[in-house]
């Protein structure tokens, strides 16, 4: 009896001593697997660099190996050489060169994730989701995100050519552009937009953004705001920090905003709200579209999951994943690896690609559709959709294009330069100014002048937009930033929307009821 007890207590550590052995044992098999493949790597170097029919660069084909080997993980992950290293941290400070475009692989294609305010790309009219399959003249089919963004930029002064696949559009269409130095302004526009209703745009999430939403908040309450409307479209994200502190805006202290999850222990982690914000009752509306990624739909969806506003417009991009800068040892390159994936308050996943692969897993034949519910965590417990990006609770859709949009798509430039000309030639515009038949009558005869073929019943059906198009272009090059925005507003779908929800609600609670009834 003695004895089996005695073994009953050893057994324990018997089974301890078996397991650490087994996975010694794993490590070492899967160690002596990965030596076995680098050695084959080295073999197949060797042999292509003595036998290939012409001479190799040794380095490019190693940093095309690594790069494939870090594409098939994420569209995200990639090592950076210097340049890009230091073009990355000059980006988070808002200021950097190139044409004015935020990237990203989508479905294996090179996609435009936002353009940037007041760019040559913003300029030109590219948009959110554009399919960029050419550069130069040459595919961008199987291209990498560093490969991609090498080619896009350059000295300032040069152009680059792309070809534009366009959602609506039956032809691809090549723009030139030529590169600027980009300056980003993370809060082009503030202002009230009714007696009692604020207005504050975010563009991205660079240095000092939480602070500049505090100001602007604080500014606008001041002015007699009691509703604000908080504009994250296009807004490609940027900084966690920054993520943090704007939502701090809008939230009571120690309140859970975004979470993550890794493979290490050191990856997962819980981020709340550090303070008080200056708005934390006032009803919001938030206006997304799928230009809004990563920082922008973890702020967009803290608000969704706490019930703290209501958010209008389309589903966002669905940029989850937590990418870390890492050190590589001889200094020259940096790994920008996902280490981790955003989770909301919720539970639900950010991610759009990570919860496709996952339902892929699950034999889900609806992969498409992302249909998991998840209770809200705050008072009011309503039900909302997950699946990858933030679904809006009121869907304000973009109208599609008049076929006369369709073919003035291509010349958009056009646009810029004919309103540039007039308005140098006619200084008395004044901010309230409707685009009058003249200058309507101008542009179509600069268009017919410049070769660009329409039908004319198909330019009079769209005169309303191409009228909108021509102030609001006028707008800019008059007054700048502020003035287009003092204009745009008046004609902003999403926009009139939120006030139109607004206006009616008393408080918070009754926004979400007037919003359920959408």
């Amino acid at each position: 009896m003695k004895v089996l007890k005695k073994n009953l207590k050893i057994l324990p550590f018997l089974l301890l001593l078996i397991l650490g052995f087994w996975l010694v044992g794993g490590v070492l098999a899967q160690r002596e697997t990965s030596y076995d493949h680098l050695r084959l790597f080295s073999e197949v170097l060797r042999t292509v660099e003595m036998k290939y029919a012409e001479e190799v660069d040794s380095e490019e084909l190693i940093k095309s190996a690594i790069d494939g080997m870090l594409g098939s993980l994420d569209p995200h992950s990639q090592l950076m050489e210097p340049e890009e290293h230091s073009n990355l941290l000059i980006g988070t400070k808002g200021r950097f060169g190139g044409l004015g475009i935020q990237i990203g692989l989508r479905d294996e294609v090179l996609t435009v994730i936002s353009p940037l305010e007041g760019t040559p790309a913003y300029r030109l009219g590219i948009q959110a989701g554009d399919r960029i399959i050419e550069i130069e003249g040459e595919s961008t089919a199987g291209i990498s995100l560093r490969e991609a963004v090498k080619k896009l930029r350059g000295q300032p002064g040069t152009q680059v050519t792309i070809t534009i696949e366009r959602r609506g559009l039956s032809e691809p269409f090549p723009l030139t552009i030529t590169r600027e130095i980009i300056k980003v302004d993370a809060i082009p526009y503030f202002g009230m937009v009714t007696p009692e209703i604020g207005y504050v745009r975010l563009s991205t999430f660079s240095e000092k953004a939480g602070e500049g939403v505090a100001r602007a908040v604080q500014t606008l309450k001041e002015r007699g705001s009691k509703k604000f409307i908080f504009d994250l479209r296009d807004n490609h994200g940027g900084l966690l920090k920054e993520a943090l502190d704007v939502s701090e805006v809008f939230f009571k202290k120690g309140v859970l905003i975004v979470s993550t999850q890794g493979r290490l222990p050191n990856s997962t982690q819980k981020y709340r709200t550090a303070k008080d914000g200056i708005s934390i009752e006032d009803p919001l509306v938030v206006l997304v579209n799928g230009g809004s990624a990563s920082a922008s739909e973890i702020v967009a969806g803290a608000i969704q999951d706490w019930d703290r506003g209501v958010i209008l417009g389309d589903t966002t991009f669905g940029k989850g994943t937590v990418q870390t800068l890492l050190d590589l040892r001889n200094k020259r390159y940096h790994l920008k690896l996902t280490t981790a994936h955003w989770y909301l308050p919720a539970g639900r996943s950010i991610d759009a690609e990570l919860n496709k692969r996952e339902r892929e897993k699950k034999g889900d034949k609806k992969v498409e559709a992302g249909v998991t519910v998840y209770p809200t965590v705050g008072d009011l417990q309503r039900e909302i959709p997950g699946g990858g990006g933030i679904i809006p609770d009121v869907e304000v859709k973009v109208p599609d294009l008049t076929e006369f949009e369709k073919t003035l798509s291509p010349h958009r430039d056009l646009i810029y330069r004919y309103a540039l000309e007039y308005t140098e030639s006619h200084k008395e515009i004044t901010k309230d100014f409707e685009t009058i038949e003249e200058i309507v009558e101008g542009f179509r005869e600069r268009l017919i002048q410049e070769g660009v073929e329409f039908e004319e019943e198909e330019f009079r059906e769209a005169e309303t937009p191409v009228r909108r198009i021509l102030k609001n272009q006028f707008a800019e090059i008059l007054w700048g930033s502020k003035g287009r925005y003092e204009v745009v507003l008046q004609d902003d779908l999403g926009v009139k929307e939120a006030i139109a929800l607004l206006s009616k609600a008393k408080d918070t609670r009754e926004l979400f009821r007037l919003a359920a009834m959408e």
